[in-house]
């Protein structure tokens, strides 16, 4: 017998397909030697909460498990550290997924050195990332989420704070990621007619107006970037004059 419907959700799974982790306390009692209960324990590969009809508002048609749901306790907080394998052994046996299980990391284990070098790659990526998309070298913080959120390190470079909201393991997004509102000029100024720091402050003020217009906060416009490229073919000194101009957004009112 097999109910199964393809929707997946990295989410919580009952007590019939609970960690045999948990099989394993359950049958240990020697101390008092009570007599040990009868369990029946099923193993469902790739099924996820979201399988189950009584929790994906009858999008598949599971009777027999939901049944089975019924009569028995459903524990409802079962994490992993990545909907699929390698990723989620990798969470606990690195010690970063410090919420999952009790396994400690072994660094004379067997896999302790390919673990060790799979972490440097992923870290560097990581921090790679994050500089790619920072507007200043001030360090910002990070919101982590998904199932692999828990291989990123605690301590991150240009990262001020590694941010872990509620139900993070389970989730896809975060919000909304919003860029600041931005302008640039890119213009060719005759330094033989205008001084060129009047060139230059004509440009950042026109980068200026055009973020602003972009919606961002008048008072918190600072320039980012300025590059100035002599073309020696243009009469009177010619430059051409780059400009850009970045803020956070204006807030209503």
């Amino acid at each position: 017998m097999k109910d199964k419907h393809m929707f997946r959700i990295n989410q919580p799974v009952p007590l019939a397909l609970c960690a045999s982790t948990f099989f394993l306390m359950s049958c240990t009692d020697s101390a008092e030697k009570r007599a040990l209960p009868n369990i029946v324990f099923i193993l469902a590969d790739d099924m996820g909460y979201g399988d189950f009809s009584a929790f994906n508002d009858g999008l598949s048609r599971t009777p027999t498990l939901d049944h089975l749901m019924t009569e028995s306790v459903c524990l409802t907080q079962h994490y992993a550290g990545s909907a699929v394998c390698n990723p989620s052994r990798a969470a606990l046996l690195t010690g970063r997924a410090s919420d999952i299980g009790d396994v400690a990391p072994d660094p004379a284990g067997e896999h302790a050195v390919r673990l060790a070098a799979g972490l440097s790659l992923a870290d560097a990526a990581v921090a790679d990332a994050i500089d790619r998309v920072k507007t200043s070298r001030a360090d910002v913080p990070l919101i982590a989420v998904g199932g692999g959120s828990h291989l990123v390190a605690k301590h991150v470079p240009g990262v001020s704070e590694v941010i872990t909201p509620n139900h993070f393991a389970v989730a896809n997004a975060f919000g909304a990621a919003i860029a600041e509102a931005s302008g640039e000029v890119d213009r060719v100024y005759r330094y033989e007619v205008m001084k060129r720091e009047d060139c230059l402050e004509d440009a950042k003020r026109l980068a200026t107006d055009a973020a602003v217009r972009a919606g961002a906060d008048p008072a918190r416009v600072r320039i980012t970037s300025l590059a100035e490229v002599p073309m020696t073919y243009v009469p009177g000194s010619g430059c051409r004059v780059l400009v850009k101009a970045a803020g956070p957004l204006a807030t209503a009112g």
